[in-house]
C-alpha cells in the first residue's frame, strides 16, 4: 500500500504517482491530508484528505483507497461527533477502508466504531496498534493525537520507563493483549505501527498469529 498526502501535492504530482502505482501493480493507496510544515505554503489544490480521495477515486476507481480515522477524535476537531462527520465525507468521496490512529484503550475504539456505524459509515475499520517502545514516545504521541493513556499503561511507564528492554517487552505483551481482545470482538483488521522496530512486530505476530482466521 502506497501513501499520498494532500497539502503539498498538485494534480500533476498525484497523476505521476498513480501511474507509477499502476505500473507496479499497487492495489491500495493511503490518502492523508498531511501535517502543516513550518515555512512551506500548501499548494491549495487538495486542502483536505477528502479532496485527494475524491480525485484518486475519479482517476483510478479500481484502487482501494484507505483513509485515517481517529478513535478519540482528531486533535483539530471540536468533538468526536464532528470528526466522524468529516470521516463520513472521506468515505462518501471514495475511501473504501479506514485505518485508525493509535489507541491504548480498546473500549475507546469500540465506542468509536459504534458511533461511526450509527453515522452511516460502513467501510471496514482497521485498528491501529502502536507498541510501547519508550515513555517519551507514548506521552508525545498521546499529546499529538489526543490519545488517552489508561492507568494500566501509566503503571508500565512508571515501572519500566528507565529500563527500555523491559519496557519494550511489556509493550509487546500489551500490544498482543490488545490485538487478542480486538480479534475476539471481530475487528475488521489490524494495522501494526512498526515504528522501524521490526523485531517488536515479529514478536507480536508470533504471539497472535494462530488467532487470525479463527
Amino acid at each position: 500500500m502506497a501513501h499520498l498526502t494532500a497539502l503539498y501535492s498538485d494534480k500533476e504530482r498525484i497523476d505521476d504517482a498513480l501511474n507509477l502505482f499502476e505500473e507496479a501493480k499497487v492495489s491500495g493507496v493511503l490518502a492523508l491530508r498531511g501535517d502543516h510544515l513550518d515555512g512551506l505554503e500548501p499548494v491549495g489544490v487538495f486542502d483536505h484528505a477528502s479532496d485527494l480521495i475524491a480525485y484518486i477515486h475519479e482517476r483510478k476507481p479500481y484502487l482501494k483507497i484507505f483513509a485515517a480515522c481517529y478513535p478519540e477524535g482528531h486533535i483539530e476537531s471540536k468533538s468526536l461527533d464532528e470528526d466522524i462527520e468529516h470521516l463520513k465525507t472521506k468515505v462518501d468521496a471514495g475511501a473504501t477502508h479506514l485505518i485508525s490512529q493509535l489507541f491504548y484503550d480498546n473500549e475507546n475504539f469500540y465506542e468509536f466504531v459504534d458511533k461511526a456505524r450509527a453515522a452511516g459509515i460502513h467501510a471496514p475499520i482497521e485498528a491501529g496498534i502502536m507498541p510501547i517502545t519508550s515513555a517519551k514516545s507514548v506521552y508525545a504521541m498521546a499529546a499529538k493525537n489526543r490519545t488517552e493513556i489508561p492507568k494500566y499503561v501509566v503503571s508500565l511507564l512508571d515501572k519500566w520507563g528507565d529500563d527500555l528492554p523491559s519496557l519494550r517487552a511489556a509493550g509487546v505483551n500489551y500490544a498482543s493483549q490488545q490485538i487478542t481482545d480486538l480479534l475476539a470482538n471481530d475487528v475488521n483488521g489490524i494495522h501494526l505501527y512498526t515504528m522501524n522496530r521490526p523485531a517488536n512486530a515479529r514478536r507480536i505476530w508470533h504471539n497472535v498469529e494462530s488467532l487470525f482466521g479463527r
